[in-house]
């Protein structure tokens, strides 16, 4: 799929070892790769900084990956902003530490949003257990949004 705009993804950590492997996996495994990751952390205390430099470090050649260590704690919505902030694309995903993306997120949005920088789009997410087992319901489902397919406004 060609794209005429550059795509980041804001991904903000905190103490996020146990999962932060496998969406760091998932974002660099895409079908449409982006062209970087910025990523936010908020004062971890555990492994999450050194597993984040060794992914700079080994996907360096391919995507660039920023990484902002917070001097003081920003909070969840801080956190995200900060990552927000750094951003260079015109496409930006947001991610959680803990989330594990489906190989065609990223050409799945891409293609629905045409080359319109200004919409915007969000999708659902099924709930797993921390095996990635789904519990059998999705974000949606469990918030009490039906299936509609919101139009640009």
């Amino acid at each position: 799929m060609e794209k005429d705009f550059r795509i980041s993804v804001a991904l903000a950590t905190y103490n996020g070892e146990k999962y932060i492997s496998e969406q760091f996996k998932s974002i660099v495994e895409q079908t449409l790769p982006p062209d970087e990751v910025v990523i936010s952390d908020d004062g971890s205390t555990d492994a999450t900084p050194q597993i984040v430099e060794e992914f700079q470090k080994r996907f360096s050649d391919s995507i660039k990956i920023k990484f902002i260590k917070n001097k003081l704690a920003k909070g969840v919505h801080g956190n995200f902003e900060n990552a927000l902030r750094n951003c260079t694309g015109d496409l930006i995903f947001l991610s959680d530490q803990d989330d594990v993306w489906l190989p065609e997120k990223i050409e799945t949005a891409v293609g629905l949003l045409g080359s319109d920088k200004n919409a915007f789009f969000f999708s659902d997410a099924v709930i797993t257990d921390e095996n990635l087992n789904s519990r059998g319901k999705t974000l949606f489902q469990l918030n009490g949004i039906g299936k509609k397919r919101l139009e640009k406004f």
